[in-house]
């Protein structure tokens, strides 16, 4: 029984580092997980503001880059298009035009932890493209015909 001594040790040191591995992929999944949410909730503010504010007013996109929880996202990720009322995408669209407006995100990468670089290619995995399409409202005009800033 002497020669046992330290066993206990060594056995508590082999699992609480497989417990600490699990615990750390566990928080690393719950933030991948947070930050799609984060994405998606920024394409959505991205449409919503869209869908009051003038077509084509840049301060949308500039908006939802500095809205967002998400350091990767910026403007040039953020795709605004305004839609008639068959879906069809606008080219030069008119206020009067307009029936649906679609915001998408597209471009992102996420970045994992260096314990998860084999996910993806060295932990950088690409994100789908998050997608929002509501009714137009305002526009940015109000009923006496004057434009409003968003």
């Amino acid at each position: 029984m002497k020669k046992m001594n330290g066993v206990t040790v060594v056995e508590f040191a082999m699992t609480s580092t497989f417990l600490m591995l699990v615990l750390l992929a566990v928080v690393s999944i719950g933030h991948f997980m947070y930050s799609m949410q984060a994405v998606n909730e920024a394409v959505r503010a991205a449409a919503r503001m869209a869908a009051v504010c003038q077509v084509g007013d840049v301060a949308v996109k500039n908006y939802v880059a500095s809205y967002s929880y998400i350091s990767s996202i910026g403007s040039d990720n953020i795709e605004i298009e305004y839609l008639d009322g068959s879906s069809n995408v606008l080219v030069g669209p008119s206020p009067e035009d307009v029936r649906f407006v679609r915001a998408r995100a597209v471009n992102l990468d996420y970045q994992f932890v260096a314990l998860l670089t084999f996910l993806g290619e060295n932990g950088l995995m690409a994100l789908p493209s998050f997608e929002t399409t509501i009714p137009s409202e305002s526009l940015g005009l109000v009923p006496n015909d004057t434009d409003t800033n968003c």
